[in-house]
This record gives structure tokens, C-alpha cells and sequence, in this order.
């Protein structure tokens, strides 16, 4: 019997072991779309919801690339406003995300720019020092435990950044876990320039989810 692959190539001697070889490369660099249209478009309408929609920010995101943005501004030389988003979308499931994630007395094993975490009564208290602001910012933060996908609000309850609220959303598409955080904070100036500010916190989100994906088996899909 003719192979089909020798048919369908003629004489060229091709043979099926060098046609898969051929695809398997093709997939390696990049020749297949991971995603499927479905998630394509599940990440595209949450986006949009979420006010953070852009054709790239959706292809980096179905690659595996962590987005994150900030935008700090002073109205006054008193007051200092805030917000930041990030999002991630993980290429496995949410298992092991949670499993590291909720573990916030152990975010100073795995995260550089955080010098010591703990977790007692539903209260984080961390520290955070990155080399972009000459200063370590304190952290009393109200949280529950991450033990599921689903919305987790917080607040922080003392410290500099004293009524800074967020939220972050975990969910499952195309059994892959994928997660938004954002925050908001209006206060007292800090006294640092806005531009720094947008920097440190979107620097701190940004690391912060490619660490926890790093130490979970994440692939970037390109």
C-alpha cells in the first residue's frame, strides 16, 4: 500500500517520520494558534468589562505574558490618586496558581522585593522595597484566604497607602487560569514624582505574577 504522505507528495521521498518532525517544528515556532476562538473571545469581553481592552494586551495574554499598568496622578500638591491593573493567564489550571498564591506568609521565600510577609486573623502585614523608590512600604492588609477560583476583595487597613482597595478575580477559561487584579488608592502626596510611582507599582504587579507563575509551571504559549 502507497503511503498517503508519499502520494500526496509525489516522488519527493518524504516520508511520514519527516512530516512529523516537519509539523512538530512548526508548532515549536510558533505556527500554531494555542488559543481557540472561544477563549480568544472570553478574554477579549473580560477585558473589555474591565476597561483594560487592547488588541495586544489580549495576544500577550493568550501567549502567557503578565500585563500590568499604572497611572498616578497629583491634582494638588496635597493629594496623590492611584490605580493599577494586572492580569496573567497561566497555561495550566488553577491548582497549583492557588496553591502558591494563598500562601502569603511565604511570599518573602519567593518574591525579591518583599522583605517579610505575614498572615494572622485575616491580616497580611508585608514589606515591599524595590530599587525604583529609595524607601520600603509597609503593608496592613485585610484579605481572606484564596482557596478557590472566584472575586477577592481587600483593603489596606493601615500603612501609607491606608484605604487602598482592590480586587482579585480568578477564574478558569478553557482550563487555564486566568487572573485581573486591580486597585485604586486616593491620599496624602507621597512626595515622589507620579511617573515613579506608576513605575514601583506597576513593576511590583508585574513581578509579583511572573514570579508566582514562574514557580508553578507556567509556558509561555509562543
Amino acid at each position: 500500500m502507497v503511503s498517503p504522505y508519499k502520494y500526496y507528495l509525489g516522488n519527493s521521498g518524504v516520508m511520514k517520520n519527516d512530516l512529523l518532525l516537519f509539523g512538530l517544528t512548526w508548532v515549536l515556532i510558533g505556527g500554531v494558534n494555542w488559543a481557540t476562538a472561544d477563549t480568544k473571545s472570553s478574554v477579549e469581553s473580560y477585558l473589555k468589562k474591565n476597561d483594560f481592552y487592547s488588541r495586544s494586551n489580549v495576544e500577550y495574554l493568550l501567549k502567557g505574558k503578565v500585563i500590568a499598568n499604572s497611572d498616578v496622578d497629583s491634582p494638588d500638591k496635597d493629594t496623590q490618586t492611584m490605580w493599577t491593573k494586572a492580569s496573567a493567564f497561566h497555561s495550566r489550571d488553577c491548582k497549583p496558581v492557588l496553591a502558591k498564591l494563598s500562601r502569603y506568609e511565604d511570599y518573602s521565600k519567593y518574591m525579591s522585593f518583599i522583605e517579610y510577609s505575614t498572615y494572622v486573623n485575616g491580616v497580611i502585614n508585608m514589606r515591599l522595597k524595590i530599587s525604583l523608590i529609595p524607601m520600603a512600604f509597609d503593608f496592613t492588609m485585610k484579605m481572606p484566604r484564596i482557596d478557590k477560583p472566584g472575586l477577592y476583595p481587600f483593603v489596606f487597613s493601615a500603612g501609607i497607602l491606608k484605604g487602598l482597595t482592590g480586587t482579585l478575580d480568578i477564574l478558569e477559561i478553557d482550563k487555564r487560569c486566568f487572573l485581573f487584579a486591580k486597585i485604586d488608592w486616593k491620599g496624602k502626596n507621597l512626595g515622589y514624582a507620579d511617573f515613579l510611582m506608576e513605575n514601583f507599582f506597576t513593576t511590583v504587579a508585574k513581578l509579583g505574577l511572573e514570579k508566582v507563575f514562574s514557580i508553578t509551571g507556567h509556558r509561555n504559549q509562543s
